[in-house]
């Protein structure tokens, strides 16, 4: 006699549904815990299979002695990354169970961070999926500032790949800044009134690839990093739990009075506070390498252009002016907006968190 079993629903699925704005959320929330590994559970409402919600594990059992030995039993690998492999406890587990019932929601999906792998299921994913009613969701973050994301239907033997409906991977959602920033020990804030908080020069090389967890040390050290994109910036501030300025900011803080007193291109008390065109050479130099302004913050004029908060869909206005400005260009009433994927050499960005009064 034959015997038959029902397909499970990871069998049966054939795309990866979620509502609007729910996996970029997702998305930022899982960037906010980076370098951290991060595992959870994707939500579907009771009479649906689109993700409605999800739950972030933040316990860990990963550390404990037979948890590590099961790991490093699977390879060297897990010897060499003590952030690779995840395991929830047994008490966050019984409490997210109760959770998901509580909101009536039920069970669709796990997913799971790489740290240092694309969006590859590989056999230790398959072997340590808990159970085939589950689809999968992997999120790469080898490169945080373009993260992956695949989903796969899972048997017991293998994982094939998935399309993913209701996802933008051009959007990423903003949530607000955190009371005090993380990852930032080295950059120095100035309040600034209000209970607005500003990094006292632009964000660094050096402080950036710290923040992104590169194997590489930044050869530029202090200089402003520059070649990024605003997508770039605000995944950074995403990470670190800070936002960029308002152009509204911006103007108030720049203070560019010292921009306006020149005789045609050129403008002697500029060059005391701000690199422009008039420094010799015409290169960036390291922050703070000229006066600060009233508010005690340094390189907001000139040096690099930088990237402000925006809500347009595609653009952002960057302001300041840099090592190639005129005069003219190095004050508020100047704003060149761009698209949000654009890079260049002297273009960078500067981070607060709080409210501006």
């Amino acid at each position: 006699m034959t015997r038959h079993t029902s397909p499970t629903l990871s069998e049966t699925i054939q795309s990866a549904r979620f509502l609007p704005g729910v996996l970029e959320r997702l998305t930022s929330d899982l960037l906010r815990q980076y370098p951290r590994k991060t595992f959870g559970v994707l939500y579907a409402r009771s009479d649906s299979t689109a993700v409605a919600d999800y739950y972030i594990y933040r316990d860990d059992d990963r550390a404990r002695d037979d948890v590590t030995k099961a790991f490093e039993d699977r390879g060297e690998y897990y010897r060499n990354n003590s952030n690779a492999g995840f395991k929830a406890t047994v008490a966050e587990t019984i409490s997210e169970n109760a959770n998901c019932k509580k909101r009536g929601y039920k069970r669709v999906a796990i997913f799971h961070t790489h740290l240092r792998h694309p969006v590859y299921f590989d056999e230790v994913d398959l072997d340590l999926h808990p159970t085939a009613d589950l689809w999968h969701l992997l999120v790469s973050l080898r490169n945080p500032m373009q993260p992956e994301l695949a989903a796969f239907k899972v048997t017991s033997l293998s994982a094939e790949r998935i399309p993913i409906e209701g996802a933008s991977t051009k959007i990423i959602e903003v949530p607000d800044p955190l009371p005090s920033p993380r990852l930032l020990d080295d950059v120095e804030f100035v309040e600034v009134g209000g209970g607005l908080h500003v990094s006292r020069t632009l964000i660094t090389a050096e402080q950036y690839y710290r923040v992104l967890a590169y194997d590489e040390v930044s050869p530029h050290g202090n200089l402003p990093i520059v070649n990024v994109s605003w997508r770039d910036a605000v995944v950074f501030c995403i990470i670190t739990g800070t936002r960029l300025l308002t152009s509204f900011e911006w103007d108030a803080l720049c203070d560019d009075a010292v921009a306006h007193r020149r005789t045609g291109l050129r403008a002697p008390e500029l060059s005391e506070f701000a690199v422009f065109g008039e420094t010799p050479g015409n290169k960036l130099r390291s922050v703070a390498s000229k006066k600060p302004n009233k508010f005690g913050l340094y390189d907001m004029l000139g040096n690099a252009w930088e990237w402000c908060d925006s809500t347009d869909r595609n653009s952002a206005p960057t302001k300041g002016g840099s090592y190639y400005a005129f005069a003219k260009m190095c004050q508020s009433g100047v704003s060149v907006s761009l698209p949000k994927d654009y890079r260049a050499r002297d273009l960078g960005f500067r981070v607060c968190y709080g409210v501006s009064s």
